[in-house]
């Protein structure tokens, strides 16, 4: 049985490194963003904790990164955030609810993926822990954990798809989103590869929603050109889907979320 209990100087702890880590990626985006934006965060520490909390100086070194590289500066806080405190996930949600509500789908989508890091494959403790996450945001902790079992045991692709085929209805269509993401990510070099391993999922909404984030993937991981030419060399329904898929990550940046309504 763990002990989910922290103390202060843990809390305080985690929040310091949470921070860092973060702040080291922002920093990372700004400097690939060339010059003219400068990185304003700075984390202090004393014995009465840190000042500002790590998350607000993690914010606040995210907020001036490109509008289109901001995300996954926000996803990177609730990695943090997830793979910190894992004992206690009420304190990853809590910390999350800080970030500006536009961006706060993706720390929350950010604390599924480290959740299905840490507890893969044990299913039951992933899907345990998404539970914990209130109604209204927890679709995005399924996502999530599709994504991390996607690439976390990409290899044995029952696995992942087990887990999206034991959730009920739309959180299995949230898993097998997240699940293409992965896919698309590790074996987009071979569409239709990546597509066979959608069909794996059980049923054909599933399967639909894994190819268009293929798709998506596809296009991030290869540019437009070579993204089109992927796409459309698979056979017509596939590369239906492949195509239709551009865009989808990025429609969370206008505030519409995984298009799954």
């Amino acid at each position: 049985m763990r002990d989910n209990s922290i103390d202060n100087d843990t809390f305080a702890d985690r929040r310091f490194v949470t921070a860092v880590i973060a702040i080291m990626t922002a920093a990372f985006l700004l400097i690939q963003s060339g010059p003219g934006v400068t990185l304003s965060a700075s984390v202090g520490g004393s014995g009465e904790g840190i000042t500002p909390s790590g998350v607000e100086a993690a914010i606040e070194a995210c907020d001036p990164a490109p509008f289109e590289q901001r995300p996954m500066c926000y996803h990177r806080i609730g990695n943090d955030l997830g793979l910190f405190y894992i004992d206690d996930i009420s304190l990853a949600l809590a910390e999350c609810e800080q970030v500006p509500l536009r961006a706060r789908l993706y720390c929350f989508e950010g604390i599924g993926e480290a959740i299905g890091y840490t507890t893969a494959p044990d299913i039951e403790a992933s899907v345990q822990l998404c539970e914990q996450f209130p109604s209204s945001v927890r679709p995005y902790c399924y996502y999530g954990i599709g994504e991390s079992y996607g690439c976390k045991i990409g290899t044995e692709p029952q696995i992942p798809v087990s887990l999206c085929s034991s959730l009920p209805s739309p959180a299995r269509l949230y898993c097998s989103e997240g699940l293409g993401d992965a896919i698309g990510w590790k074996f987009g070099y071979d569409a239709n590869l990546a597509m066979d391993r959608c069909d794996l999922l059980p049923d054909e909404d599933m399967q639909e929603k894994c190819k268009l984030n293929v798709g998506d993937r596809i296009f991030w991981r290869f540019g437009e050109k070579d993204g089109n030419a992927r796409c459309s060399a698979l056979s017509p329904d596939r590369a239906q889907s492949c195509l239709e898929g551009r865009g989808r990550f990025a429609s969370w940046q206008t505030g519409s979320g995984i298009a799954t309504e």
